[in-house]
């Protein structure tokens, strides 16, 4: 075992001339808990969500190096909600909602820079739970991409883009947590993306796997850690193996059609 002292320290040439040199070496973490030590005092003395685009590729190359991680290794689990109005009044119930629909600890809560989300009732709630809050930097478009991706192939895909009255929030919210969030999480696989950073620092995304939400948290090591307490492994699986992805597929439309059904001629 080698242990490098301050690598966390190097500069960006540094870590480009690292990355270079040892393309046929791999190194791995002693353990996890140390691994995510390191990230972390890495992720702080380079002061990475200041950097730009390159320079954040570069990093999480670095890291992935030095680790024997890759970003592949990361997940995310869809949850979608509705709002009458976009208002902290009623944006806070809605947050608490969507926090109690995912089985892990949540650390980030990342936002727009809306008085709806930047206010001292989900400063509270979030202290409360121990979670970190980070917002958009104005003029930085790509600060909220995946939303934004996700707004266009899992919303609108099955919500479309006419208006909904907020009096009926109620009824879209009962779709979104009974149908379309156990589809989108159990049953909908998505590609998973490889990051390669070439000699010239760009970054390449391959998508050689598609797997659903589920499937890559399985993929982990140790998966039940990232779970929150009371949630079980077991309690996903047979959550997931309750219905096929076809049937699914197809609950999920019939539910749909019904709540057109009833919001529609009063809207």
């Amino acid at each position: 075992m080698i242990i490098v002292l301050g690598s966390e320290k190097l500069s960006l040439v540094e870590m480009e001339a690292f990355l270079l040199a040892s393309e046929s070496v791999g190194f791995s973490g002693a353990s996890r808990q140390g691994i995510y030590r390191w990230a972390e005092r890495l992720l702080c003395y380079q002061e990475y969500w200041t950097q730009k685009r390159r320079a954040k590729g570069l990093i999480r190359a670095y890291m992935a190096r030095m680790t024997g991680l890759s970003r592949a290794q990361c997940t995310r689990w869809e949850i979608v909600a509705a709002t009458p109005l976009i208002s902290e009044r009623y944006l806070l119930p809605v947050l608490e909602a969507m926090l109690r629909q995912f089985p892990f600890a949540i650390k980030g809560f990342h936002s727009g820079n809306g008085s709806e989300y930047i206010n001292r009732t989900v400063e509270k709630l979030l202290n409360k739970l121990l979670i970190e809050q980070t917002k958009s930097r104005a003029r930085h478009s790509g600060d909220n991409g995946l939303v934004e991706t996700k707004n266009a192939a899992i919303v609108r895909k099955h919500i479309g883009f006419g208006h909904i009255a907020p009096a009926h929030a109620e009824r879209v919210n009962q779709f979104h947590r009974d149908f379309l969030n156990p589809y989108v999480n159990f049953h909908r696989p998505s590609a998973q993306p490889e990051i390669e950073i070439d000699k010239k620092g760009r970054k390449r995304r391959l998508y050689k796997q598609w797997l659903t939400p589920l499937e890559k948290l399985l993929s982990l090591d140790e998966p039940e850690q990232y779970l929150r307490h009371g949630r079980t492994l077991a309690a996903l699986k047979r959550a997931a193996g309750a219905l096929s992805d076809t049937d699914a597929a197809l609950r999920l439309q019939r539910a749909r059609d019904a709540m057109f059904a009833d919001i529609q001629p009063a809207a």
